[in-house]
């Protein structure tokens, strides 16, 4: 099995046998994640119930958006070979566009918290919603991405020991 976090081949199914990480289960899909939105949901919540007061509420909100552009910061600076950004694309792609929405969620909290205007609070639980739903396909996309890299690599080993 191909390590996916050293990225030396491995005989164990369980951990790897140079870094000893634990071995991603064959075929089984990441969980859906709904933190984004809930963290969304639970400011807004503690807004409305009063539980935060304006200087904690703003850390908060300045907290998470730095998370997330560290976040695109991060993606935006992986040096890849040119063959693997491209067949990434498509997941890097849909997964800054849910980072951004993200960010715009922020945006429109804020907005809401200032205003008052409960347009601004049902607007950014739909773009908190939306950036979580293209987080999580942009972690099946990658899961998938994966398992094709470690069936070929695997195939194209056991094609190697069978020449030698």
């Amino acid at each position: 099995m191909l390590c996916a976090n050293c990225g030396k081949i491995t005989s164990s199914d369980e951990m790897c046998e140079f870094c000893h990480a634990p071995m991603p289960e064959r075929g089984a899909t990441p969980p859906y994640m709904n933190d984004p939105l809930l963290e969304i949901s639970e400011l807004l919540y503690k807004w409305d119930c009063g539980l935060l007061d304006e200087w904690v509420f703003e850390e908060r909100l300045n907290s998470k958006r730095e998370d997330y552009e560290s976040i695109l910061h991060d993606v935006a600076s992986v040096n890849m070979d040119p063959d693997v950004k491209a067949e990434m694309s498509e997941e890097v792609r849909i997964g800054t566009m849910g980072v951004n929405s993200l960010i715009h969620a922020l945006e429109l909290v804020k907005e809401y918290a200032q205003s008052g205007d409960p347009v601004h609070k049902e607007q950014a639980l739909a773009a908190a919603e939306s950036g979580t739903k293209m987080l999580n396909k942009a972690l099946r996309l990658n899961w998938e991405s994966f398992n094709i890299l470690q069936a070929t690599t695997e195939e194209m080993l056991a094609l190697a020991q069978n020449t030698i």
